[in-house]
């Protein structure tokens, strides 16, 4: 361990507990330090230390894992595993550690069966990640008796989709073809080389919601855009919905979605929608045909538009709430009198409350609804008020929608 006395005029780092400190506070610091070296950072009067990981590259210079001179990585290993404790009664997979949410700046832990997954987002967290993965293993046997079949570290790759598999390394076991999770009683078979292990449980909230509110989706037509993995799609055809359509373009995807119901998607360009079917996956990118899309649908009763990430960096931010808007404005134009709109969004530059306002103003432009639920988050998605970007996933639901 590396430790930096800082001068008065550096405390300010200490005024918040933020997980980061940002390279251009950090650089004249940097002379001694490689990547991936722990450091102390004391304040001038050595009252406050603060214990990070060093980074080389980007621009976070130190990803900060203790705030004090008393806590240890491992109590809070600990601590965040045992508040996840009663989702193990409903499900078998979950996120046991939630990055910068539980003070584990850049490093997601997920549990799918006996499978554990790691997502490392900086070189500099390859050892700390190996460290995490043998604590976890051991605590689980020990406290949960949970025997781990295969435990893998990921590396995302922000640029391509295709290519993300020859970034994993496997350290326990295999993780070859699919397994099978399950919530409540629902199963479900999963790839565990997805781009994203935590793709499965981001919208739990959602899943929950359908699962106890089957009378708002029994005997109604449902649009599921951006189905992605079709886990929702299943648990809404569950609540005996009259129809469900489908709607996603990552041939991964769709894979796994055929592969649990059973199901062939159809290209809108070579095939007519046959509304006696009851259950169609749409192949389509949305985002570049939605209009198109839109125009060779039937309407709806209920319409869910839950998008990827669509602000990589801040200029994307405007772009993005214009995506929302057309979105939201399309389908308010397929959804029957009296019906629901489900707005969903895991964009991290747009905030919950911005992302309401967005929502509401456009549907509020020609339409009126009885009521606005905003679903809570999952136990295993918790937030750090110290990390306001941590607070993205968001889910809006305008129910009995009509027009004004």
């Amino acid at each position: 361990m590396k430790t930096i006395e800082l001068d008065k005029k550096f405390d300010f780092l200490f005024e918040k507990e933020h997980p980061w400190i940002y390279r251009n506070k950090f650089n004249q610091f940097e002379k001694e330090l490689k990547n991936g070296d722990i450091v102390k950072i004391i304040s001038s009067d050595s009252k406050k230390s603060y214990t990070g990981i060093y980074a080389e590259k980007g621009l976070v210079a130190i990803r900060i894992f203790l705030f004090s001179k008393t806590d240890s990585i491992k109590s809070n290993l600990i601590d965040k595993v045992h508040l996840r404790r009663k989702l193990f009664s409903e499900t078998n997979s979950l996120r046991l550690i939630h990055g910068e949410n539980d003070l584990f700046p850049g490093i997601t832990v997920d549990i799918h069966d006996k499978h554990l997954v790691i997502m490392n987002y900086h070189s500099s967290l390859e050892k700390i990640s190996r460290w995490i993965s043998k604590f976890i293993y051991s605590f689980l046997k020990k406290n949960f008796q949970i025997n781990l079949e295969s435990i893998s570290i990921h590396s995302p790759n922000r640029i391509g989709f295709e290519s993300i598999k020859k970034n994993n390394r496997v350290l326990k076991g295999s993780i070859t073809g699919l397994i099978q999770i399950q919530f409540k009683k629902i199963k479900y078979q999963i790839d565990l080389e997805s781009q994203k292990s935590g793709i499965y449980n981001d919208i739990r909230n959602l899943r929950r919601y359908i699962f106890e509110n089957k009378k708002v989706f029994q005997n109604k037509k449902v649009l599921n855009l951006f189905s992605s993995n079709g886990f929702l799609s299943k648990i809404l055809r569950l609540q005996d919905v009259s129809k469900l359509v489908s709607v996603e373009d990552s041939n991964n995807m769709i894979f796994i979605h055929e592969k649990n119901e059973n199901i062939n998607h159809i290209l809108l360009y070579e095939h007519k929608l046959n509304s006696t079917d009851k259950n169609i996956l749409i192949k389509e990118d949305i985002l570049k045909n939605k209009e198109t899309l839109f125009s060779k649908l039937e309407n709806f009763d209920t319409i869910i538009i839950d998008p990827p990430n669509l602000t990589n960096n801040e200029k994307d931010i405007s772009k993005a709430k214009n995506i929302y808007k057309s979105l939201i404005i399309l389908s308010l134009q397929k959804l029957n009198k009296n019906g629901n709109l489900i707005l969903a969004s895991c964009s991290n530059r747009i905030h919950p409350n911005e992302f309401y306002r967005i929502c509401k103003e456009t549907v509020s432009e020609n339409f009126e609804f009885d009521t606005w639920k905003k679903l809570d988050l999952e136990p295993d998605h918790p937030i750090n008020p110290f990390f306001p970007e941590g607070n993205y996933f968001k889910v809006n639901l305008f129910l009995g929608v009509k027009k004004s």
